[in-house]
């Protein structure tokens, strides 16, 4: 019964120690690439994100700006999602999630185009969506933290209809390298584990 005992404890205790290193609120800029299903190609995204992660769960928010292109020019389409991600790790640096999109959105039509676009008018809107992520960090200072992320997207911009409008499909795939700065570690598990330590000595 001792024996089981003093394995369990330290079993909480080795959760102490990963936990007290895991733990962590950080902030930092991302780069990636971003494609929707009918766009004319990859872009660029640039932006800033902040992560709260404590023991095996974190929350994610990510803001960040793209543009991309349809239909070979004929539609440009400017985006500032604001997106917000609740993450689980499985494993210490392995991640999976998923979240909504808030996006502030800017369509221009090209008017010369097709006839069927002569009295569209440039749009400004937001749209929601929704996301599912999957991601691995690696710690490389002891205040920083490197992620690589994929992402997939669902979201419909609603064009205004023209010619092959219902054709698009906006949904997209993301792939981003962000930086974590962070910005204080959580007491809880080091007092956890430190409590553990002394209760397993005596």
């Amino acid at each position: 019964m001792r024996k089981t005992i003093e394995c369990l404890t330290m079993i909480l205790i080795l959760s102490a120690v990963v936990s007290a290193q895991t733990d962590y609120i950080g902030i930092g800029p991302n780069l990636g690439l971003y494609k929707a299903e009918s766009s004319d190609g990859w872009n660029d995204r640039i932006g800033v994100n902040a992560r709260l992660r404590h023991y095996w769960a974190a929350v994610d928010f990510d803001m960040y700006y793209h543009n991309e292109k349809y239909l070979q020019d004929i539609v440009w389409a400017r985006c500032w999602p604001l997106t917000l991600s609740a993450l689980v790790y499985p494993m210490e640096h392995l991640y999976a999630g998923a979240g909504i999109d808030l996006y502030q959105l800017y369509l221009d039509y090209d008017q010369s185009a097709d006839s069927s676009m002569v009295n569209l008018e440039n749009e400004n809107k937001n749209q929601w969506g929704r996301h599912i992520c999957l991601g691995i960090e690696f710690p490389f200072t002891k205040t920083g933290v490197f992620a690589l992320e994929a992402r997939y997207i669902w979201i419909d911009y609603h064009f205004t209809p023209f010619k092959g409008s219902e054709a698009l499909n906006t949904n997209t795939f993301s792939i981003k390298a962000a930086v974590y700065f962070k910005l204080g570690v959580s007491t809880t598990a080091h007092s956890e584990f430190n409590r553990l330590l002394n209760r397993f000595r005596y």
